[in-house]
């Protein structure tokens, strides 16, 4: 039964493919294979190269400058002399450089005076007596120098002035003598300053205006001219503060006695009187009080022997003229109720084992320790004082007839007697503004 049925199947299988093969054209007469053609994939789309853009240069910002070619440096000139003395008829040479470079020919030369002396390519001569000023310019130098010429008549008498270099602060002044056959002319002569902005001079008083070096020319009819020279320098403590250290003058240093600038210290900055209260640094030397012996009856400020010392060796040794003008001559009260001024003096301090003991006291008010009492000595002076590592350096306040307070090695506040006795000297100074 399965078997005819399967049969049945067969063949109605085959009719079913005959009907369809009719319908769709079949048959002998026509090719039942169909022809492919195929459906094109997605075609790859390749943009075509562009020309390339040109390159603009940018415009240029007007309000940038182009940088400049840097420009050269420029040096000082540097002559071989600054003060030539020659007879009326007389050369001389002058040698003129330039970073290292002779360029005396090549400088220029402008005498004020031509009448008193030529120069050409460095060659000086004296034409009739009196002074000169010489300018040399190069283009390739940072400034102009000067020199002086000096013509001299041998049959005309000189004129001297003394000193023939003097230094002077900015607002300070300084004087020179002029003589003339050792008669004293300072008043009768004429005074001509080569840089007016620098210093004045007035019947030989020397004004410093402003920083730098001059050149003065002293004249008198019927006598050979003569120069000299001025310094002004600036108060080298206008800036500091309390706290701060600052160096002026100079003072010997080493044992062997080389000289060195001083520092000193700020203590205090008197804001009303626009003043400093300064102190050295280190023990600067070492002396007595007063060289005199026991039967020495009662110590005073004004007349030991440490006072003078200070206010003459002292003061003329460590400073120039410039440096004595912002020096303020102080009075000492509390040693000399007299009113006695001076320039250079010694703290004040009583004995800190004594019950006298003061707050007021400028060692105790501006060094508030031991530790910071305690001062160390130039080897110069260690080698002219009592020194145990820190030596002993004298105050100035009087303990009795004839004993002065000291600061020992420890820093500590004593007092011993006024003669013999070679302790440290520590200076102290009141400073203008």
């Amino acid at each position: 039964m399965n078997k005819i049925k399967s049969i049945a199947i067969l063949i109605f299988s085959l009719f079913c493919l005959a009907i369809f093969t009719t319908a769709c054209g079949g048959g002998s007469d026509h090719d039942l294979s169909y022809i492919y053609v195929p459906v094109p994939g997605a075609t790859e789309t390749i943009a075509p190269t562009p020309d390339p853009t040109p390159t603009v240069d940018p415009t240029p910002d007007p309000t940038v400058s182009p940088t400049p070619d840097p420009t050269p440096e420029k040096y000082a000139l540097e002559l071989s002399n600054v003060k030539f003395t020659l007879d009326v008829g007389a050369t001389d040479n002058v040698t003129v450089t330039l970073n290292g470079e002779d360029v005396t020919d090549s400088v220029t030369y402008t005498v004020d005076e031509e009448a008193i002396a030529t120069v050409e390519g460095g060659l000086i001569t004296g034409v009739s007596a009196g002074v000169a000023i010489v300018k040399v310019h190069s283009d390739n130098a940072q400034s102009d120098e000067i020199f002086v010429v000096n013509v001299i008549d041998p049959i005309l008498p000189n004129l001297e002035v003394k000193p023939s270099e003097i230094t002077v602060g900015v607002g300070g002044e300084g004087t020179v003598e002029v003589t003339l056959e050792s008669e004293t002319v300072t008043d009768s002569v004429n005074y001509k300053v080569a840089e007016e902005d620098v210093a004045t001079v007035e019947g030989g008083t020397i004004s410093g205006l402003s920083e730098g070096n001059t050149t003065v020319i002293v004249s008198l009819d019927g006598a050979n001219s003569a120069v000299f020279t001025v310094e002004v320098i600036s108060n080298p403590f206008v800036d500091a503060e309390e706290g701060d250290t600052v160096t002026m003058g100079s003072y010997f240093y080493t044992a062997e006695g080389e000289v060195q600038p001083i520092e000193w210290q700020v203590l205090h900055k008197d804001t009303d009187n626009n003043r400093l209260l300064v102190v050295s640094k280190y023990v600067l030397d070492g002396h007595n009080i007063d060289p005199y012996s026991d039967s020495y009856s009662s110590y005073s400020w004004a007349n030991s022997g440490i006072c003078k010392w200070l206010n003459s060796y002292f003061y003329n040794t460590a400073f120039n003229d410039a440096e004595k003008s912002f020096i303020y001559s102080t009075t000492l009260e509390d040693v000399d109720p007299d009113g006695g001024t001076y320039n250079v003096f010694l703290l004040s301090g009583n004995t800190s084992n004594s019950g006298n003991t003061s707050n007021n006291d400028e060692i105790y008010t501006y060094f508030t320790s031991n530790e910071a009492r305690k001062c160390k000595a130039t080897p110069y002076a260690a080698d002219r004082c009592y020194c145990k590592g820190y030596p002993y350096y004298w105050l100035r306040t009087k303990q009795s007839n004839k004993q002065v307070c000291y600061v020992d090695d420890t820093g500590a506040v004593y007092r011993d007697d006024v003669f013999f006795k070679f302790f440290g000297v520590r200076p102290a100074l009141w400073i203008n503004l």
